[in-house]
């Protein structure tokens, strides 16, 4: 299951009912469930580039270049 239908998923079980008000409960929760994702995807990031030296892969390949926007990438799926 991907994050964003996790999100949804919990969205429904949290808001239930068909009506315009449960329907716009449903969206003001994934609103923030997206905004607290970002948020805490852009604290590890620069926590990432304030405290990571030197990263290597598993052949001992430095990979520091690169690494904190691959780590935001594979957060954001």
């Amino acid at each position: 299951m991907t994050r964003k239908e996790e999100i949804e998923t919990a969205a429904k079980e949290r808001c239930l009912g068909s009506s315009h008000t449960a329907a716009r409960k449903r969206r003001e929760f994934v609103a923030g469930a997206q905004w607290a994702d970002r948020t805490m995807i852009e604290r590890a990031c620069d926590w990432l580039e304030e405290n990571v030296c030197n990263v290597y892969n598993y052949r001992g390949e430095e990979i520091t270049v690169g690494f904190v926007e691959q780590f935001k990438t594979a957060m954001e799926l």
